[in-house]
């Protein structure tokens, strides 16, 4: 669905999303081809406020879904009190700057990423960072890689806290940010792989 416009999907607000019963769950269909589709694309004019609702990426084929939001052209991101599980690539793509990002209480479960890739499986990429990135009080369980930030340097100010990484599998964090504090997370059973920094530091350093 491409979003030209603010849209907020919101689900009955009955407590911590992991405990809530009768949670609403949005489950896409597989394309004509019987391939997996992305969700949502948030594009100029557009917006997307996510609450209490489930997203599942098995479609009925078996197939698993790519991408749950991309945004391609709008101006923010707010996600709160969800659960994404059974996805490729990226659960949550920017790739626009727009003004902010914002992820509470949210449960990522299951990123799949095909063998001897270092991509696929990330709650989130930001192709592009806003100014402005929260992470806050989030749950991410078997995942491929994890918070991605590609740029451009020295931008983004990202705050990561009380968050929780169970079972990584490859090449962890990737921060390109102005500021980046993280504080209180907890990280099981995580892959890091370190890189000198000549070869992935800021080119105007």
């Amino acid at each position: 669905i491409d979003l030209t416009f603010e849209v907020t999907i919101q689900g009955p607000d009955n407590g911590w999303v992991m405990e809530a019963a009768n949670l609403p769950i949005l489950v896409n269909t597989p394309s004509a081809d019987g391939a997996a589709r992305s969700f949502f694309e948030i594009k100029e004019g557009g917006a997307l406020t996510l609450k209490n609702v489930l997203f599942s990426g098995m479609n009925n084929n078996g197939e698993v879904a790519g991408t749950f939001v991309a945004n391609t052209g709008g101006s923010k991101m707010i996600v709160d009190n969800c659960v994404f599980t059974d996805w490729q690539d990226f659960a949550l793509r920017n790739l626009y700057k727009g003004d902010s990002i914002s992820i509470t209480n949210t449960v990522f479960i299951n990123g799949l990423r095909l063998r001897n890739s270092p991509w696929g499986g990330f709650p989130l990429r930001m192709d592009v960072a806003c100014d402005n990135v929260l992470l806050e009080n989030n749950s991410v369980v078997n995942s491929g890689r994890l918070i991605a930030n590609s740029g451009p340097f020295n931008n983004a100010t990202v705050h990561e806290l009380h968050n929780t990484y169970l079972n990584q599998t490859v090449a962890g964090h990737e921060q390109r940010a102005n500021e980046f504090i993280t504080a209180n997370n907890i990280f099981y059973n995580f892959h890091f792989l370190g890189y000198k920094t000549e070869f992935h530091s800021s080119p105007n350093n």
